[in-house]
C-alpha cells in the first residue's frame, strides 16, 4: 500500500509585514516619538501602530487610507501580534498623518539603516527567497552542509 504524504500547514504565519517590523528594535519608535514630541499627540493610536500602518501601506502598495484601514481591520489578530499594534480608524489615521511630525519617520529610517549596517558589519547576513521569474546574478556559490536545507559557509573548490 502506497502512503501519500500529507502537507502540513505552518502553525505560525510570519508575514512580510511582521518580518519587516521585527527588524526595527523594540525601543526605537517609542524613543523617537518622545524625542520629537509625537508621543504627546498620541492617545489611543500609538506611534508604533502608526509606523506599522504606514509600513503596511508601503508593502501592500495601498492606494488610499481606506485600503490601509480596511485591510488592517480584517487582520486585527495577526496585527496585534506585531508588538500589540492596533488597526486605525480612517479619521484617526488621517489625523495622525496630518498632525504628527514626519521627523519621526525620517529619524526612524536613519536609525534603522545604521542598525542594519551595524549588523552587516558584525557578519549578520540576510537571506531571502527569490521568485522564480526574478532576474539575478550569482555572486558566490556555497556548498551544501549535511542538512540539505542549510548552506555551509565554505567556498567550493574550483
Amino acid at each position: 500500500m502506497n502512503k501519500t504524504t500529507r502537507i502540513q500547514p505552518n502553525r505560525r504565519h510570519t508575514t512580510v509585514l511582521r518580518q519587516a517590523c521585527e527588524l526595527i528594535p523594540p525601543h526605537l519608535v517609542a524613543k523617537l516619538a518622545r524625542e520629537t514630541g509625537a508621543d504627546d499627540k498620541a492617545r489611543t493610536f500609538t506611534p508604533w501602530s502608526h509606523v506599522v500602518a504606514m509600513t503596511y501601506a508601503q508593502i501592500s502598495h495601498s492606494l488610499s487610507l481606506n485600503d490601509v484601514c480596511d485591510a488592517l481591520k480584517l487582520h486585527v489578530a495577526p496585527l496585534f501580534g506585531i508588538r500589540a499594534a492596533t488597526p486605525p480608524a480612517k479619521n484617526t489615521l488621517s489625523h495622525a498623518n496630518k498632525v504628527r511630525d514626519c521627523a519621526v519617520a525620517e529619524q526612524l529610517f536613519w536609525a534603522e539603516l545604521k542598525h542594519l549596517w551595524d549588523l552587516t558589519k558584525r557578519g549578520v547576513w540576510w537571506v531571502s527567497r527569490a521568485k522564480d521569474n526574478m532576474g539575478c546574478k550569482v555572486k558566490k556559490r556555497l556548498l551544501r552542509s549535511s542538512d540539505r536545507r542549510i548552506l555551509s559557509g565554505t567556498r567550493p573548490t574550483p
